[in-house]
């Protein structure tokens, strides 16, 4: 289905049944689709109704052609939004990599509409690369190259060609501007000061060999939100989702069931 927020049409998907557990809402990275969590709808949609849905920019979802348009308030009012459109009540966010600031905001804004907190390969902190200049002209002059390469990096693992030709093939269902216009925003907007706000069960989870957002972030998120539970996936770079399903699907459902 598609749903309009003051003209951006947003791709949305639902599955499972409803019940009286907390929604769970997947939330896709930088400017991928959802279909990066292809092995966690079936497994969570056995217990949960499960929400996933194409950010702006990402998938079949619009692009809008204004940077501002990418602000993480943006973000979070997105998802508010398909909260109440879809009746959802209190939901579970489930935050992956850059989505994780959206999980973040949305989980301190609305806490009494969140019951637990579930950040993926996040980064707390606004520290930029220091080839972000370089890094951008590349995405803007070879954006495929661009994207074969950061893709790359997600996936130090042996073995992890079809995650990795996956990922790039869902990112060049976006452009070039909206990879960008995400990038900048990014730095914008600092959620570190948010973290000791959040005042709902959070589990982190985080691969140790993670190259796009090295495992000392994950440290720093556990250190600031009380009570945090982290769990580090050994080997495992930035989608342990992809390449740990088992244990990533086991542990995440553990601690949403209990």
């Amino acid at each position: 289905m598609f749903l309009n927020n003051n003209g951006v049409k947003l791709r949305v998907q639902t599955f499972g049944q409803r019940n009286d557990r907390p929604p769970l809402v997947l939330l896709n990275g930088f400017h991928v689709s959802y279909e990066m969590w292809i092995f966690q709808i079936p497994y969570f949609a056995k217990n949960f109704f499960v929400v996933c849905y194409d950010q702006r920019g990402a998938g079949d979802s619009d692009k809008p052609s204004d940077e501002d348009a990418y602000s993480f308030d943006n973000f979070t009012d997105d998802l508010r939004f398909i909260v109440e459109e879809l009746n959802l009540g209190t939901i579970i966010p489930v935050g992956f990599s850059v989505s994780c600031k959206t999980a973040v905001k949305y989980a301190v804004k609305y806490p009494k509409e969140v019951a637990k907190l579930v950040l993926t390969c996040g980064n707390p902190t606004i520290t930029r690369s220091a080839n972000q200049p370089e890094l951008i002209a590349f995405i803007k002059n070879k954006y495929e190259e661009a994207m074969t390469t950061y893709m790359r990096r997600c996936f130090p693992e042996p073995n992890s060609d079809w995650q990795h030709d996956l990922l790039v093939s869902i990112a060049l269902k976006s452009n070039p501007f909206v990879a960008v216009s995400i990038l900048m925003n990014y730095y914008k907007d600092d959620i570190e000061p948010l973290l000791p706000k959040i005042s709902v069960p959070t589990l982190i989870m985080h691969g140790d060999k993670d190259d796009v957002y090295p495992i000392e972030r994950a440290y720093r998120f556990d250190e600031l939100i009380p009570g945090s539970v982290l769990h580090v996936h050994k080997g495992k770079g930035h989608l342990p989702n992809l390449t740990d399903i088992e244990a990533y699907n086991t542990i995440v459902a553990r601690f949403l069931l209990q």
